[in-house]
């Protein structure tokens, strides 16, 4: 099963909504809702793209795409945009943005063509009904030249990161002037793949925020988030998935069991089959979620147990000492 980080549908979603397109009768046929989304977690591709085509079929307005990835915040790539802020360089960071590229929102592969004059930062797109093939583009290109501008903006890099010129693999729009005018570059349309195109010469400006100490720290940070991806088979592998995909309020077993196509019977034997419980994965998803915010050292124990779904962080100091025993404040201490 494919599976990618979830950020990014979480972000068109968020933004659709700023446009007033309605998400919720979108999400609920997958028994999902957005205040639920886990950003942290991941979606199988074919459920992203499912939504993604419903999403974009219900926007009527053809510059979607481009306030879609306007609308993108630097700090929502939380320890990503550290590792790429803490690099020595604007090459460096191209490098290191490639690499760690899953940590992103974008929706298709990331590469990067070095050339003497112009480097070119290509978004090569996955494919996409041709109904949501625009909207999809566009978020993706519009929010790495948010990126670039809000990096530029905000921390003295990339001063002279202008886009020489964009390339966009779809037919020109009547609406191509915005385009122009939101890129503040020539367009190209029709091009064989979406891409930036910067002047070469900015690879080598040191950046401000330099710092080799921190940047190792913050890819030990993002190897581990890597790491965490779970790849998991079968009936049991489906539901940690689903419940990894939300927060706060967990659905009942009846719940997954009709989202996954089954009748609670079949879904209580099938799991049982392969040895396991609702229960059990249940308390896993929320083992998880809970060691994740416990290691990043910067969440209360409240703020934890909300996210967990628990009315009192009573209930789950209790629940975390019965999974590991150990109390949350002694995770954190012995994960320091």
């Amino acid at each position: 099963m494919s599976k990618r980080s979830v950020i990014g549908l979480v972000y068109m979603l968020q933004g659709a909504k700023l446009l007033g397109v309605d998400t919720v009768p979108i999400l609920a046929k997958h028994g999902l809702r957005l205040d639920q989304l886990n950003p942290a977690a991941e979606i199988d591709r074919q459920q992203e793209v499912a939504i993604l085509d419903e999403l974009a079929q219900s926007c009527d307005n053809p510059l979607a795409g481009l306030h879609i990835g306007e609308a993108i915040s630097t700090a929502g790539y939380g320890v990503f945009t550290m590792l790429l802020m803490t690099c020595n360089n604007a090459e460096h960071a191209l490098k290191t943005g490639v690499a760690y590229q899953q940590l992103a929102y974008l929706h298709g592969g990331l590469r990067v063509d070095f050339g003497a004059d112009n480097t070119a930062l290509i978004i090569d797109p996955i494919p996409l009904p041709a109904t949501s093939r625009r909207i999809v583009i566009d978020g993706d290109l519009a929010g790495t030249v948010k990126l670039l501008r809000d990096l530029q903006a905000q921390f003295g890099v990339l001063l002279a990161a202008k886009a020489k010129e964009i390339w966009v693999p779809y037919a020109k729009p009547k609406e191509y002037r915005a385009y122009e005018d939101y890129y503040q570059c020539p367009v190209r349309f029709d091009a064989p793949d979406a891409r930036i195109i910067l002047p070469s010469i900015i690879l080598q400006i040191p950046f401000l925020t330099a710092n080799p100490t921190a940047h190792l720290l913050y890819k030990q940070q993002c190897d581990a988030l890597l790491a965490q991806r779970f790849q998991g088979e079968g009936l049991t592998g489906r539901v940690l998935s689903y419940l990894d995909l939300v927060t706060r309020c967990y659905p009942s077993a009846d719940e997954v069991a009709m989202i996954m196509g089954l009748t609670g019977r079949s879904f209580r034997r099938q799991l049982a089959n392969e040895q396991t419980t609702f229960r059990e994965l249940l308390d896993k998803a929320r083992y998880q979620k809970a060691a994740h915010y416990l290691q990043c050292g910067q969440f209360s124990v409240d703020y934890i147990a909300e996210q967990l779904g628990y009315s009192e962080s009573a209930a789950f100091i209790h629940a975390f000492q019965r999974w590991t025993g150990k109390s949350p404040s002694a995770f954190r201490k012995a994960s320091a």
